[in-house]
């Protein structure tokens, strides 16, 4: 059975994040649908940072957004964006509009916000 998980985003790892977790681990092969994902804040999450390395979270494109990477004057790299996401969360439910998912056999939606607006095909 194909499985898809829809979450509304991932900036901090707290209870609503732990809920996916659980559905992963009830459907191993699911793919998550969320709008953005800051792979550094789950460091502490096998699960999660499993499913990022599988590529198996996609994403809209305001992740790209969140996820680029300046260098500082020190030379370290910091992600300038980040501070910034909850200022943007008008957006989130416009993005996740456009996020389509489609073949599977069935879709979960963990959602106290934007992940309802998600097309199913």
């Amino acid at each position: 059975m194909k499985v898809a998980i829809v979450h509304d985003f991932f900036f901090q790892y707290g209870g609503a994040e732990k809920v996916v977790e659980k559905l992963v681990q009830m459907y191993p092969n699911a793919d998550i649908f969320t709008s953005f994902f800051i792979p550094e804040k789950f460091v502490t999450s096998k699960i999660l940072t499993d499913k990022h390395n599988q590529k198996q979270i996609k994403t809209t494109l305001i992740n790209s957004l969140f996820n680029w990477q300046k260098q500082d004057q020190t030379g370290k790299f910091n992600k300038p964006f980040t501070r910034f996401q909850k200022h943007f969360f008008w957006l989130y439910p416009l993005l996740m509009r456009f996020v389509r998912v489609s073949g599977y056999d069935l879709v979960i939606i963990s959602s106290t916000d934007c992940a309802k607006q998600v097309q199913i095909n």
